[in-house]
């Protein structure tokens, strides 16, 4: 039995081949239960420098195109065998995905080719415009004289290790986006093993019992730049923690020690946002003072929606 694999890892413009019977491997099928990977949503600016992150062995972390944390502005969903986990994201022309990360490196894998058909209609493919934190990368062709699964369009490697803002365009006609492999750890958020820097404090957001659909992230907004000024587009995005023993959701990020802070958490799709319900705080929101410890969790129950 053949399994499908990503091909051509070495030269995007090297693959002739979907499948190689000697070397078969099985891909990681990446579910909810298993993204660890930290990122933070923002649209196209860095984010603040007070967000830290170190890493330590680095891992590839494959990210499906139906997997949370992606946003699309338009298209819809193909199923083929073929393809990695049995679908790809199909964009129009002038459309986009939108994926936050963190890590050294990412690779962007497609379906290239002629053409993709969408029902009874064929629509050609044409280029695949990446961009990595507002800064186009490449513009990637993907109209080929035949299909290729799993082909390599773009191998991002030596980024900052730091957060990063994926944004991928189609352009002069169709693009597949199947799936990308990010270079980053398993750890989510900076290593505790290094010294915190005096005057910085590591804090940890739980949220529990929250449930995001596809499309849709989990957010902490706040009043201070890493935490997005209340600005959604610019929150700090939770990660899937486990199912031990109830769902949770967190992120962890740098914070000058001994400022006050307030923040909430919601759940956000690109333009709308879903609050959590007031606290029992004067401003309604959760109201805390950084510590001076190192590192802390603020563990904050369960996320019940604002009505």
């Amino acid at each position: 039995m053949f399994v499908r694999r990503h091909s051509g890892d070495t030269n995007t413009d090297s693959v002739t081949t979907t499948f190689d019977a000697a070397q078969q491997t099985i891909p990681m099928r990446l579910t909810t239960g298993m993204l660890f990977a930290f990122v933070v949503l923002s649209s196209i600016s860095p984010v603040s420098a007070d967000t830290v992150i170190t890493q330590s062995q680095p891992v590839a972390v494959v990210i499906d195109d139906t997997a949370p944390g992606w946003i699309w502005t338009q298209g819809e969903e193909i199923e083929n065998s073929l393809l990695y986990g049995g679908s790809a994201h199909t964009l129009p022309p002038g459309s986009q995905g939108v994926y936050s990360f963190s890590g050294t490196g990412v690779k962007i894998y497609t379906m290239a080719g002629p053409a993709v058909s969408i029902g009874d209609y064929s629509h050609r493919l044409g280029n695949l415009d990446v961009y990595i934190d507002g800064t186009l990368q490449k513009s990637c062709p993907q109209e080929k004289a035949s299909t290729v699964y799993g082909y390599l369009a773009l191998d991002a490697t030596g980024l900052a290790n730091r957060n990063h803002v994926l944004e991928l365009r189609a352009k002069g006609g169709w693009a597949v986006i199947d799936d990308i492999k990010i270079e980053t750890t398993a750890s989510n958020g900076p290593d505790s093993s290094t010294n915190v820097p005096d005057g910085y404090t590591d804090v940890t957001f739980q949220i529990d019992n929250c449930y995001p659909t596809n499309g849709q992230r989990v957010i902490v907004l706040g009043n201070i730049p890493p935490l997005g000024n209340w600005q959604a587009d610019h929150g700090l995005t939770l990660t899937y923690a486990g199912n031990s023993p109830v769902p949770s959701w967190t992120a962890r990020v740098r914070l000058p020690a001994g400022i006050a802070i307030q923040y909430k958490y919601g759940i956000w799709d690109g333009s709308r946002l879903i609050w959590e319900t007031s606290r029992a705080t004067q401003s309604g929101n959760h109201e805390v003072v950084v510590p001076a410890s190192g590192e802390v969790t603020f563990t904050d129950g369960n996320f019940v929606v604002a009505h």
